[in-house]
């Protein structure tokens, strides 16, 4: 029988039998629109891959129902896959690292193992064991340039150090950090001014130049659903898909004012929950790598949640911050796997060169080779008729 396929179509279908190399249907897929489900995925669609940059599905393959694994890393991200699954993985230590990457099912290195042998002086320091497996960690994804209703660096100092919930919209700097100021000065729309009250901590109040004229200002503040108080602060979802430097922006002014470096490391504080989500999620995007911890602040009788953030490019626009940063070298490790049990499962082909694509919490992955091992395919040009 032909197989009814729109005539505009034309593909390569492969029927080898107990090939796998596929994740549910339920897990996510990052798009130039953000995630989506594997499940909606078609030929056609564009994927980001590991350079950040947009590519084209150039297969899916239906997989049925197969047993799957969580693959957990060690920033505390996971995906799922099944054993067959292709992952670009280099070895963590050693002249081993310097081999570089290459491609293992998740069954190979399960036979491998997960982590290296626990040496003596692991186990006298309770140190954990080593992982075994490095996986490469996603670029800056290149999502489109938006038209955002507020400045990404003024939102960022507003949602770091600013007060919403009231009639007006303002935001705390002290005088030694004017940098702040001054750079939303120069950023404000026109018809807007800042107006200054001195406190402790100076307030700076963003009032419209017609002091007759309705908050326009607060207008938007209340549109993006921000007149929250600080526990309840998040970062709008059209922000953290927008364009590369408008997430720059955005993070700068996240950490100009709410962030710090300690020890060497980076971080970012708030009193949100899902402020905090939405940081690990931000910093992801532009190709680091984010944690959160968790604390009870006796001092302040409140919780923090305290963000790691290491990256490679600098997270300050503020000079005083600046210089406490150093660069970090993103990592991410396979630290456990466990079976899940059974689902449908499919697999995709992406027109990348490096046959990768990215997956749940910015996760790299392989595509399938399924295109490249079948023995035999059936080609279907309906411009000849279909071959049978």
């Amino acid at each position: 029988n032909e197989l009814a396929i729109p005539r505009t179509m034309k593909m390569m279908l492969y029927g080898q039998p107990g090939m796998g190399k596929a994740q549910p249907l339920f897990s996510k897929v990052l798009t130039p629109n953000g995630f989506t489900l594997m499940g909606n995925i078609k030929v056609g669609d564009k994927v980001l891959s590991i350079d950040g940059k947009v590519q084209q599905v150039q297969g899916v393959f239906p997989q049925g129902i197969r047993p799957y694994y969580k693959v957990i890393t060690n920033d505390g991200c996971s995906c799922f896959c099944d054993e067959e699954h292709i992952w670009t993985v280099r070895n963590s230590t050693g002249n081993s690292r310097k081999a570089g990457w290459r491609n293992m099912t998740l069954s190979q290195m399960l036979e491998k193992g997960i982590l290296c042998p626990i040496t003596p002086s692991r186990v006298n320091s309770n140190r954990r064991a080593t992982p075994r497996f490095e996986i490469p960690v996603a670029q800056a994804c290149a999502f489109a340039e938006k038209e955002l209703p507020i400045d990404p660096y003024i939102l960022g100092v507003l949602i770091g150090d600013g007060t919403m919930v009231g009639s007006v919209v303002a935001f705390s700097n002290p005088d030694f950090d004017n940098f702040i100021k001054d750079k939303i000065e120069e950023k404000i729309p026109a018809g807007y001014h800042l107006s200054k009250h001195d406190s402790n901590c100076p307030q700076y109040i963003i009032a419209q130049d017609n002091q007759y004229a309705k908050n326009g200002f607060k207008k938007k503040i209340s549109a993006l659903g921000l007149d929250v108080y600080s526990g309840d602060k998040f970062i709008p979802r059209e922000y953290l898909t927008a364009g590369y430097k408008q997430r720059m922006d955005l993070l700068h002014g996240l950490m100009d004012t709410d962030g710090f470096c300690t020890n060497n490391r980076t971080y970012f504080s708030t009193s949100s929950s899902q402020l905090a989500s939405d940081m690990v999620e931000l910093v992801r995007s532009l190709g680091g790598i984010s944690t959160i911890h968790y604390y009870v602040r006796e001092d302040k009788d409140s919780e923090e949640y305290r963000v790691n953030v290491r990256m490679s490019e600098c997270p300050f626009s503020l000079p005083r911050k600046a210089k406490e940063w150093k660069p970090q070298t993103p990592s991410r490790y396979i630290v456990m796997v466990e079976k899940v049990g059974y689902t449908e499962c499919q697999c995709i082909k992406v027109s990348s060169e490096e046959e990768l694509y990215i997956t749940d919490d910015y996760i790299v992955t392989h595509n399938t080779t399924l295109a490249l091992s079948a023995p035999k395919p059936l080609l279907l040009d309906f411009d000849k008729g279909v071959q049978r």
